[in-house]
């Protein structure tokens, strides 16, 4: 499939597919307050300066996101609106599930898009001690958080010793399950418990069940990860294409780096994250990306979706358009592409159309696709 980004992708759904390449993506404005990431501990947030670094992008409206100028949406809330859910009870106290290093659960910030800019400035202060590993046992489902109608978080017991890489993938099932699925893991390999973002599949063998989990239930784990879609070492710069729940090893991957990395000032790595969606509600983890972006300049996140006109986007007055039309404005609103490597995962035809058209431009794009 050739041709612009703008021109292509009909559809709208998220499979099983990732692709590794050399892209680019951006930042959703926010603040937020008590975010701890790896080593550091934001009490508040400030907008970040999105432009700093960058181009100039004057005089193109589109690219007023790479400069910071443009406002994240103010989406109207109902009962299908921005956020999220409210998860349910958990089987142990909030502080035992979220230890140091992670944000708070979905829809504790405010919703996805209407984050208004923090009063005063960023403050770091020393991490707080690792909580103790949350209670349950390895599987052990401790946490279900529904994103909109279709899109569950499940925060899960780690067994004792299980390692991967950021960006890497599992094997889940079901003692009342027919098949087993291979899912992104979503957490950082540096915390305590695992996370899985996942879309319900109408009918489908395993999220029918998965749909039904509630806390204490147990979960069956594979006894390894696998995968190479993992973030290269030998590119400074991250652009980062997903749609709906391919944003999990993506965010593996920027929470993973910026616990390893806390800022230190100078050439260090930049992340951009382009998220899309056919519906607002249909963006896991839009609010943490958000706020990551306003309280670290190395994280940009441009949230988008495509069908602005259903009602269920009502008062959404963000960024718009299938999120594969703002990859190559955004490629080369950065310039070089020596230090740039591109990561997309979710709707096939969205990585394909990436890949396809990338490709010809002289990027890098790897695949991986789940057996």
């Amino acid at each position: 499939m050739r041709g612009s980004l703008a021109s292509v992708i009909q559809g709208a759904g998220h499979g099983e597919v990732c692709y590794l390449g050399s892209i680019m993506g951006h930042e959703k404005d926010a603040a937020a307050r008590g975010l701890a990431i790896g080593s550091l501990k934001l009490t508040a947030l400030a907008a970040p300066s999105v432009g700093s670094g960058l181009p100039s992008t004057a005089g193109d409206p589109e690219l007023d996101w790479l400069r910071g100028e443009r406002r994240l949406p103010q989406p109207a809330l109902g009962k299908n609106g921005v956020r999220a859910l409210a998860p349910r009870a958990s089987t142990a106290p909030a502080a035992a599930i979220a230890p140091a290093g992670s944000t708070a659960p979905a829809g504790s910030t405010a919703p996805a898009g209407s984050i208004a800019p923090a009063a005063s400035a960023a403050r770091v202060a020393p991490a707080a001690p690792l909580a103790p590993a949350p209670r349950g046992g390895p599987g052990v489902v401790l946490d279900v958080t529904p994103v909109g109608p279709s899109v569950r978080i499940f925060r899960v017991g780690r067994p004792a010793g299980f390692g991967f890489e950021a960006g890497q993938s599992m094997k889940l099932g079901l003692a009342r399950a027919s098949v087993r699925r291979r899912y992104s893991i979503a957490s950082a390999p540096h915390e305590q418990h695992l996370e899985f973002c996942i879309e319900g599949v109408p009918g489908g063998l395993l999220t029918s069940h998965l749909f039904e989990l509630a806390p204490g239930e147990p979960l069956e784990l594979a006894p390894s990860a696998k995968g190479s879609f993992t973030l290269r070492a030998d590119r400074r710069r991250h652009v980062m294409v997903a749609t709906v729940t391919g944003i999990a090893p993506l965010r593996s991957m920027l929470r993973e780096a910026l616990a390893q990395a806390p800022a230190r000032g100078g050439a260090e790595s930049e992340f951009w994250v382009l998220h899309g969606a056919s519906y607002a509600d249909e963006l896991p983890y839009a609010d943490e990306l958000a706020a990551l972006a306003a309280a670290d300049s190395r994280v940009h996140y441009l949230p988008t979706i495509s069908r602005p006109g259903a009602s269920r986007n009502q008062g959404w007055t963000g960024h718009q358009g299938r999120v594969d039309t703002h990859v190559l404005p955004t490629l080369r609103a950065l310039g070089s592409k020596s230090d740039v490597a591109v990561y997309a995962c979710g709707n096939p035809e969205m990585v394909r159309t990436v890949r396809e058209s990338l490709e010809p431009l002289g990027y890098l794009v790897l695949d991986e696709a789940y057996d």
